[in-house]
């Protein structure tokens, strides 16, 4: 075979080889191109782990101007004892005396206290019960005893606060008591000013040993004191809580 013949076939059988291999590419691809799918979302960020520290997990406190901390916000514990100074004309504890006071629920309170009024030392102790108001005001009711020097006009129920103010009159009958037993009411109202609680109150005293009462003049001698056995007295307490 000529050398020029040859190489023509050679050359048809290479591109035979290439038309092959490109119809076999067109038979695996699809007729009809599927629309690409979207792309993925993005995946949510996970959360992150709880700390293992309560305290990181509490929010910064703001710092003050000076660049101190500021102190930390605390519920107001319920006081239970308290020292009560009071003044007042004719009170269980005299002109000026002192009560210790343990309250402890809302509702009563305990006190027993000393003062000094114009008879000499007086001693009271007594029962308070409580009934609030508003969240700083409640009344209050007391029912006590108490002993001390006490001297009385017998012209009836409102001269008694006087003759405890020393005033008495030179005309009515007075009787005098060097130790009277008295049952004494009272009725208050309590204003929580925070760290002083102040207690205006207005009471009544009844004295229970009649018998002991010395006459004075101008009571002839041998008189009985008979009507002349409640007074009325008022006062302020100023409690401050120690506990």
């Amino acid at each position: 075979m000529p050398r020029r013949s040859v190489v023509v076939a050679f050359a048809l059988s290479g591109s035979l080889a290439v038309y092959s291999a490109e119809a076999r590419a067109d038979d695996a691809r699809p007729d009809d191109l599927e629309p690409s799918a979207a792309p993925a979302a993005a995946p949510e960020p996970l959360p992150a782990p709880p700390s293992a520290d309560p305290a990181a997990a509490e929010p910064v406190p703001e710092r003050g101007r000076g660049g101190d901390d500021p102190p930390r916000h605390r519920a107001k514990r319920a006081r239970v004892l308290f020292i009560e100074p009071t003044l007042g004309i004719g009170t269980p504890v005299g002109l000026a005396g002192g009560s210790l006071v343990w309250a402890p629920d809302k509702l009563i309170a305990l006190a027993a206290g000393a003062g000094a009024g114009l008879g000499g030392l007086q001693v009271a102790a007594g029962v308070r019960g409580r009934a609030s108001a508003t969240e700083r005001l409640a009344f209050s009711f007391g029912a006590g005893w108490s002993m001390g020097g006490v001297t009385l006009e017998e012209r009836g129920l409102f001269f008694g606060i006087f003759s405890a103010m020393g005033h008495s009159s030179a005309r009515a009958p007075e009787y005098r008591w060097d130790r009277a037993q008295m049952l004494d009411f009272d009725i208050a109202l309590e204003h929580d000013a925070g760290d002083l609680v102040l207690r205006p109150f207005l009471g009544l005293g009844y004295v229970l040993n009649r018998a002991d009462a010395a006459s004075g003049t101008p009571c002839p001698s041998g008189c009985a004191a008979t009507s002349v056995r409640a007074f009325p007295y008022l006062g302020m307490s100023f409690a401050y809580g120690i506990l």
